[in-house]
């Protein structure tokens, strides 16, 4: 298996997905909290790790295997199919930004209507 191959099917294994899904929660916290750098730090360095970690040790073989390797390859194919063009653009620097902007949202209205979460 090459390194294209294990970076597209790393995507959806259980322990990259619980990551993913765990951290933006997280982050989101943060983010409400008015605490932007830890937002940013829960948001990008555990799902970076995972992603090493997942694509260098973890036998993709399984994944690939399943009897619906068909469907999955061709769903994942679909929706990272932005990251295949000349722009490189990746689905977590879009969901990252996204998270960024939300927070400063909502640290800029709040801090000024002291409608945050802490009643300031």
């Amino acid at each position: 298996m090459n390194f294209k191959e294990k970076s597209l099917y790393h995507q959806i294994h259980s322990v990259k997905l619980a990551t993913d899904i765990s951290t933006s929660i997280i982050s989101f916290l943060f983010f409400w909290g008015r605490q932007i750098y830890l937002g940013l730090l829960t948001g990008t360095i555990p799902s970076v790790i995972a992603s090493v970690l997942i694509i260098r040790y973890v036998n993709l073989e399984k994944v690939v295997h399943r009897t619906v390797r068909q469907e999955i390859h061709y769903e994942v194919l679909a929706s990272l199919e932005i990251s295949q063009t000349d722009h490189r653009m990746d689905w977590r620097v879009v969901s990252i930004t996204l998270d960024c902007c939300v927070g400063f949202l909502v640290h800029y209205f709040c801090v000024d209507t002291g409608q945050g979460p802490t009643g300031r």
